[in-house]
């Protein structure tokens, strides 16, 4: 039987799980669950040169002392196919997966971490606990300076939509989105996990970009941003952010292209690649 196990299905205290993601948790697990996002882009079966894998693939996981778990795989792209499971992943900081944990993992077979956080946040909430087999690539981005905590909820924050614009304008952030799409280029599909503090922002924003690099529409990019909303509990998370950034994108470069290529520093050569790993028909 599989270790995990849909995220409705299991007992969890959204209360506790809320407590350890940072400032400004408290409260939230007053806020009503609302309606699952995922439903917005439902799990589609892999397939391999046309041979379909009937094994069932599950969007939402549940692993111990780790929240906002999640598989990439399963949208539909531009050219026919679809994004493969089980190669990337998404979730919140490690800090705190438990012993157990770490075994409910092991069947990811997960060979990179790429933490998103600054040097200030992994101290002050603590480094990954990283499962056997797996190595870690830091990225940092954002404000050394800034404390970090939970997203605001409930409503769209001036603050997030600035935050998410100098995803593109400020040019260390965007040397370490890169660093992370290139890592996932080189590992040619072999099965990768990257995450922040909560998994909702930063990580929304490099899955945004690495799935419109593999042609996935935006209507679907932005449902699996909204998931979080639904793995958290509560709502901080919203297409306006995203919005915000792809309209710096569009206003700094002539396209999505040049925009991996220049900005981001992403070979055409390694996107290539990454299509060629990430996409199966």
């Amino acid at each position: 039987m599989s270790p995990f196990i849909s995220l409705r299905s299991a007992d969890l205290s959204r209360r506790t799980m809320l407590r350890g993601l940072g400032a400004g948790a408290a409260g939230l697990a007053a806020v009503p669950l609302l309606a699952s996002a995922a439903s917005a882009a439902p799990a589609r079966p892999r397939r391999r040169s046309a041979v379909a894998d009937t094994a069932a693939h599950q969007r939402i996981l549940t692993v111990d002392g780790l929240h906002n778990l999640r598989d990439v795989g399963g949208y539909t792209t531009e050219c026919g196919g679809t994004v493969a499971w089980g190669a990337v992943y998404r979730s919140g900081a490690l800090n705190k997966v438990t012993d157990q944990g770490l075994q409910q993992l092991q069947p990811l077979k997960l060979t990179w971490l790429v933490d998103l956080r600054t040097d200030r946040e992994r101290t002050a909430v603590g480094t990954d606990h990283i499962p056997a087999g797996a190595q870690e690539l830091l990225a940092p981005v954002g404000d050394e300076n800034a404390r970090g905590g939970f997203p605001t909820v409930g409503s769209v924050s001036p603050d997030t939509i600035a935050e998410f614009r100098a995803h593109i304008t400020d040019p260390k952030q965007r040397a370490s989105y890169g660093m992370a799409l290139n890592r996932i280029a080189e590992n040619r599909g072999a099965p990768a996990l990257v995450h922040c503090n909560s998994g909702a922002y930063r990580t929304g924003w490099l899955t945004a970009v690495l799935l419109t690099a593999l042609g996935v529409d935006r209507d679907q990019v932005n449902a699996d941003f909204l998931i979080s909303n639904d793995t958290l509990g509560a709502q901080i998370a919203f297409p306006d952010y995203l919005d915000a950034a792809f309209e710096e994108v569009d206003n700094a470069y002539d396209d999505f292209h040049q925009f991996l290529t220049d900005g981001l520093g992403v070979r055409a050569s390694a996107i290539a690649a990454m299509r060629r790993a990430l996409i199966v028909r």
